[in-house]
């Protein structure tokens, strides 16, 4: 089972772990709720560094489209999440 100590509990499955594992099996709707869990958030950190609406949306996709394909890649860590989590705190 993966954890998330940082964000779950000290043994609880994060909820987005689920929603991973759904997109890695093909569910394009649990991609669509990660990013409409997470697209406000990643936009403001994007907008910070860059000063530039249009190029933090840009810097927005690009970042969905990386984590759309290393959710196939990956073996299991939601390292994307866990850094955009880290920067709300």
């Amino acid at each position: 089972m993966t954890t998330i100590q940082s964000i779950a509990g000290e043994n609880e499955q994060h909820p987005d772990v689920a929603l991973v594992e759904r997109v890695r099996a093909g569910d394009v709707s649990a991609y669509d709720t990660l990013v409409r869990k997470y697209e406000r958030q990643l936009f403001r950190i994007a907008q910070h560094i860059t000063q530039n609406k249009e190029d933090a949306e840009d810097v927005m996709q690009d970042a969905f489209l990386k984590a759309f394909s290393e959710t196939r890649s990956v073996s299991g860590e939601l390292e994307i999440l866990h850094m955009a989590g880290s920067y709300s705190q």
